[in-house]
């Protein structure tokens, strides 16, 4: 019984000590890509593009894609979205997204977020 307990000790341990090495190695590092500005549309019109506005840069020059992903309420997450960058703007990017909505009805996209990286 003892030994149960204190292989299960130390497993937690070596779990809680991997998500602190983690979260010390996920901060803000110099050379990691930044969102300044992105803004869209609160609604859009059936047939209507959704335009997300987007201005980011990356100090190293070697931002290769845009990460998309939304999310509706009582639905879950859509699929990824990658958008490749050219390696013009792989420093500094400054522009619009499209999000098609599916079909004519608008409706679909009600109480959507969106998520980029």
């Amino acid at each position: 019984m003892n030994r149960k307990v204190i292989i299960s000790v130390l497993l937690t341990l070596f779990f809680l000590g991997g998500l602190t090495l983690a979260s010390v190695m996920a901060q803000d590092k110099p050379g990691r890509p930044v969102i300044h500005e992105s803004f869209a549309a609160k609604e859009i019109s059936p047939y209507e593009n959704w335009k997300i506005y987007l201005k980011a840069s990356d100090p190293d020059g070697n931002m290769r894609n845009i990460y998309a992903v939304v999310e509706q309420p009582g639905i879950g997450p859509y699929p990824l979205s990658v958008t490749r960058l050219k390696p013009e703007y792989q420093g500094e990017f400054s522009g619009y997204l499209y999000l098609n909505p599916p079909g004519t009805d608008a409706s679909v996209l009600n109480y959507v977020r969106l998520t980029l990286t």
